[in-house]
């Protein structure tokens, strides 16, 4: 009886073994890394897809999800770091792992680094490499340089259309002067704001140093040059006065700065379309 219970002891305990070889094996890994990307969960898909390359290292349809993991979880730097480690060669990394590599550096704004990779790369698609030197070119808002890029290639490369109007607004955004910003509320205090879509402000701006200087003439009138309330709103009003230059040239600096950071978000949308 005791060598029946030992032996199906044995029996079960590798059947276990066996199902557990099973559940861990590469495709059900796989199965359960799809199910991490579905559902958004790119850190934890690292986390698998670490142990199936570490398993499988010839196989660069791995390393490729690995990397983009890494960019889909924001652990862009991490993902650059295990790419160099994964590929000493970066001349002729594969066609499937080059240009999630790209985006990897794009994503972490290392654009020397992207520009680099693309003149060395052997492997990396012509298309692809057209549509990243445009892609970097509108991210470091050299709205020209992208637009000769687009303009050359927009009959034979598929997939740039997109970028036609995001060119289009690049090259002729509104923008406003912090110059003449500043020296409109020089003339006129807030009108440098109101210049610059912040009316609001500039009729605070307006009414705050008015009030001051007026409370300032008023005491000055009243008890001479030794009114202690005249130099009290006559300091504030100098404030706010030059304050307000200051701001309002800020104010256009922000405005240019909103324009171009609209413009550049819509670049970064279309990362995941090639």
């Amino acid at each position: 009886m005791k060598i029946k219970y030992i032996l199906f002891a044995v029996f079960l305990l590798l059947q276990i073994n066996l199902s557990a070889q099973n559940l861990f094996n590469k495709e059900n890994s796989l199965i359960f890394t799809k199910y991490l990307f579905e559902t958004h969960q790119y850190e934890f898909a690292t986390t698998e897809l670490e142990k199936l390359v570490f398993f499988n290292k010839p196989d660069d349809s791995l390393k490729y999800l690995l990397l983009k993991s890494y960019r889909l979880s924001g652990q862009y730097d991490k993902g650059i770091n295990r790419a160099k480690k994964l590929y000493n060669n970066f001349e002729i990394m594969p066609m499937i792992s080059a240009p999630e590599y790209t985006k990897l550096l794009i994503s972490a704004d290392k654009y020397s680094d992207a520009w680099e990779f693309l003149s060395v790369n052997q492997n990396l698609k012509y298309d692809d490499n057209i549509k990243f030197s445009l892609h970097i070119n509108l991210l470091e808002k050299n709205w020209h340089a992208a637009n000769d890029i687009y303009q050359e290639n927009k009959e034979t490369v598929q997939g740039i259309e997109a970028y036609e109007s995001i060119i289009f607004q690049g090259m002729n955004m509104k923008r406003k002067s912090p110059f003449l910003a500043g020296t409109l509320s020089t003339f006129v205090p807030g009108l440098g704001k109101v210049y610059t879509s912040w009316w609001k402000d500039g009729l605070l701006a307006f009414m705050s140093i008015s009030i001051s200087s007026w409370q300032s003439y008023k005491g000055f009138q009243t008890d001479g040059v030794n009114s202690a309330y005249g130099w009290i709103f006559g300091t504030v009003a100098t404030i706010l006065y030059f304050s307000n230059i200051y701001g309002s040239q800020k104010s256009a600096k922000r405005y240019n700065s909103g324009n171009e950071k609209k413009i550049i978000n819509k670049v970064k949308y279309y990362l995941d379309t090639f």
